[in-house]
């Protein structure tokens, strides 16, 4: 399907739209190649609940999938409460920091 949309994409969109490089040649350049390859890291909820989610980082606030779930995620409810809600429970900001670290070394491997 990929091999499939980027040949459209190469059909359909302008020369002019198309995307650039910082010295202006047709293309994606290295540093945004790299971001866009950690969109497939993805790695298992932390939150003790076993709710089954993954986790990425790369929009540094964090995304998760499935977005819909019958299980409860200690994580989701801890980003949907907002900053203040979130200093009075330590136990999901110690979960997603886990979560956080455990993508980051997924997508940053030594």
């Amino acid at each position: 399907m990929a091999a499939v949309y980027m040949l459209h994409v190469e059909t359909t969109i302008g020369k002019e739209d198309r995307p650039r490089m910082s010295n202006g040649n047709e293309g994606v350049d290295t540093a945004r190649r790299e971001v866009l390859k950690r969109f497939t890291k993805w790695v298992q909820c932390q939150c003790k609940h076993e709710c089954g989610k993954e986790w990425n980082f790369v929009n540094e606030v964090g995304l998760w999938r499935p977005e819909t779930s019958d299980n409860i995620c200690g994580l989701v409810k801890f980003l949907k409460r907002g900053s203040f809600m979130n200093a009075l429970h330590p136990k999901e900001l110690k979960a997603f920091e886990e979560t956080k670290k455990a993508w980051e070394a997924a997508t940053h491997p030594r």
